[in-house]
This record gives C-alpha cells, structure tokens and sequence, in this order.
C-alpha cells in the first residue's frame, strides 16, 4: 500500500469480516483469532474481531463492522452527553439558566458509573434498570 492508502486498508479489513460473517463458515474463527491478536488491545479491532467470531458462532450473518466500530470509537451519545454537560457549565458559569435545577438532577447507574438525568428508567450504555 502507499503512503496514502493506509485509510482503505481498514475499510477492506471490515469488508472481509462482514463477508466471513455472512458465510456463516466456522472455519473463518481462527483466522478471525489471529486478527484479534494482531491489533493493540485497546484498540475497537478486537472487539469487533470479537463480535465476528460470535456472531458466527451464534449463526447471525448480520454485519456492519465499519458502522459498529465508528460508534464504538466514537459513541455519539456519550459524546453528545459530554457537549451537554460541558454546555451546562458554561452557561452557569455566565449566570445564565439552563432551566430548572430538578431537570439536571442526575443519578449515577451502579453498573457502569455513567451519570444519567434522574427521570432515567433504564441505563443506554449497560441497560441495567435503574
């Protein structure tokens, strides 16, 4: 690949993960296992490495590994969630109001940490009741 092509060498890397996934071909697994391995452990490629092999371990040939790594990169609702919070402060620290304080009464959900508005039923990131 050139110097510029490293960005389709991704793309191409999930392209064949969702075609080993709609084979639905065990023999796929191991390879998928080596995969997982070649990439840093934080990274989003393990995890989605991961979910290939179950997906084919469960017969779910549905796959749209690019998609689901970009919002495991970069959930869009934490993120929105953080430009909220930043916002609030913000505007309290310019003495505006935001609303009602009952409104930004947060509680904390004993799963996964994640601060969520009080009238929150059910947390979005782990999906424990709350």
């Amino acid at each position: 690949l050139g110097e510029e092509d490293w960005k389709y060498a991704e793309v191409n890397f999930y392209h064949i993960l969702d075609a080993m996934v709609a084979q639905q071909d065990e023999r796929a697994i191991p390879h998928i296992e080596g995969a997982e391995e070649f990439f840093p452990e934080r990274s989003v490629e393990p995890r989605i490495c991961r979910e290939a092999i179950d997906r084919i371990e469960e017969g779910d040939p549905d796959s749209a590994f690019a998609w689901e790594a970009g919002e495991m990169a970069f959930p869009a609702e934490k993120i929105m969630e953080g430009l909220g919070r930043i916002g609030s402060e913000w505007g309290r620290e310019r003495g505006e109001s935001g609303g009602s304080d009952e409104s930004e009464e947060l509680i904390r959900c004993p799963g996964c940490g994640l601060d969520l508005p009080a009238i929150a039923e059910t947390c979005p990131d782990c999906g424990r009741r709350l």
